[in-house]
């Protein structure tokens, strides 16, 4: 007799491709009047922003730009020349066919400026791209159907934690940006969306968190000063299914545009456009039939592998932390330039690389600009025997406290892994030949090392009787004399 087992489909999504890239691109600005000698580059400051991510022919292309701007400082003070970088990077899908959701994160790694003759400018920006394609997958497990009295199963199951869901929202703001000094002109300016805390409720993901604009502005009195304003969001998102308790969710924010407008007033306004891209993971226990047996007649089994990606560690939280000397009389402003970190799978060690772009006064008054560059290095201990790793890095920081900058990076690590459970999907069972006499009689046995499931399937009993007989529950302890029931 053959007996196909129901199967049931478990969905999820799947990483089918992830990693860092860096993209380079130039652009070259023709200046305006007179050219300016090398000497009076004060430096150079970008924002990168993203504009298109898409999926299509078995691979993914992230689209964006950087906004640039140069310092020039000249007898009539300092001026900026600003000006858009593109960049565009692809990941390949290995043979991939379906779409998917595509999170990207990025950061931006150096952005450099050199005159050229004929009153040019060359930009170089280097943008660091990390990014996670998810597509649609699906394992099925196998449920057993009804079954004769005298065939036995033993099931196993396991509870992983995947992917389920992915996507974004777009959220537009247009804030006022308080000073209380009159401005001239907007230099350059900043813009770092965190996200705080995010909780899944049901069918919603509710997140919270904020965004910082920070502006460097020239006076009326031709002095510098920066702007500071942080703005709180609040959102939700619609999920395509209800979620339990143990759902979470990783949100990862991306600039899509940011503007800083001076008004007749001189007064200033911030308009941006922010994507709060999520993924999130929850738990799903997967079933199935490990082995069968008859005391009666011979069974053969019909076996697989139920096999999903796992996330196996997470949120082992830490953070990237050093101090660079700033011997400087005036820190105006300082910004972090940093790569994706790169974690060594043999050491464990997560390295990070970066520059702090510093922008001063020097014990004579003088507006100076310097790139400090700064190493660091944390150690992670990976759960699991996991195939990738990845660093969930957080927007960084510095901070100017009694002429040191103190560099902060914070990070949440997890890796996954390949989950498989053996299982059946059918069985093949002999018929029954006639009735044999039943006649009650027992075995003695002394427990060792095998599960009571072995000692029922060897000696032709079931879990039950065994247990019912001993008078216990679970397993035996090593040593016990057993009673087993047979038929």
């Amino acid at each position: 007799m053959e007996i196909q087992f129901e199967q049931k489909s478990v969905r999820f999504l799947c990483r089918t491709a992830w990693g860092e890239k860096t993209v380079e691109e130039t652009a070259e600005i023709k200046l305006p009047g007179q050219e300016l000698s090398p000497e009076q580059i004060l430096g150079a400051w970008g924002q990168p922003c993203l504009t298109e991510k898409h999926w299509a022919d078995g691979s993914v292309s992230v689209s964006g730009g950087v906004n640039a701007w140069v310092l020039l400082q000249d007898a009539e003070g300092v001026q900026c020349v600003a000006g858009w970088i593109p960049f565009k990077q692809s990941w390949d899908l290995h043979d991939s066919q379906r779409d998917g959701k595509v999170v990207v994160r990025s950061s931006l790694r150096s952005v450099d400026a050199r005159m050229t003759g004929a009153g040019k400018l060359i930009i170089t920006a280097q943008v660091s791209l990390y990014l996670q394609a998810l597509e649609p997958c699906a394992v099925n497990r196998y449920l057993p159907p009804q079954l004769p009295e005298d065939v036995h199963v033993q099931k196993k199951n396991i509870t992983v934690t995947v992917p389920m869901e992915a996507g974004e929202k777009r959220v537009s703001m247009d804030e006022e940006l308080g000073t209380a000094q009159s401005v001239f002109a907007v230099l350059y300016h900043r813009t770092q969306p965190r996200a705080a805390e995010c909780r899944v409720m049901g069918d919603k993901l509710v997140f919270r968190g904020e965004v910082t604009v920070d502006a460097l502005c020239r006076g009326e009195d031709g002095e510098i000063f920066l702007t500071h304003a942080e703005y709180p969001v609040s959102q939700y998102i619609q999920l395509d299914s209800e979620y339990g308790s143990r759902a979470n969710a990783d949100v990862i924010p991306m600039v899509l545009s940011a503007e800083v407008d001076k008004n007749e007033e001189g007064k200033l306004s911030f308009h941006g456009n922010v994507l709060w891209q999520y993924i999130l993971h929850d738990e799903v226990e997967l079933e199935g039939v490990a082995d069968v047996y008859s005391n009666r007649r011979k069974v053969e089994m019909d076996m697989t592998q139920l096999c999903i990606p796992a996330l196996v560690g997470k949120d082992s939280k830490q953070e990237c932390s050093c101090e660079l000397s700033a011997a400087y009389e005036t820190v105006i402003d300082q910004t972090v330039m940093a790569v994706c970190a790169e974690w060594d799978e043999r050491t464990g060690k997560l390295q990070q690389e970066g520059a702090v772009r510093v922008l001063c006064r020097n014990e004579e008054g003088q507006l100076q600009s310097a790139l400090l560059p700064f190493e660091a290095e944390l150690t992670f201990a990976q759960d699991g025997d996991g195939y990738a790793v990845a660093a969930d890095q957080k927007p960084a920081e510095a901070v100017a406290e009694q002429g040191q900058l103190r560099v902060r990076i914070p990070y949440s690590m997890y890796s996954m892994e390949d989950v498989c459970l053996p299982c059946c999907k059918g069985i093949v069972i002999e018929d029954a030949v006639g009735q044999k006499e039943r006649r009650p009689c027992y075995i003695l046995r002394r427990a060792g090392k095998e599960s009571i499931w072995q000692i029922a399937k060897t000696c032709g009993s079931t879990e039950e009787a065994i247990r019912t007989a001993n008078g216990f529950d679970g397993e035996a302890e090593q040593g016990r004399m057993l009673l087993i029931p047979v038929e």
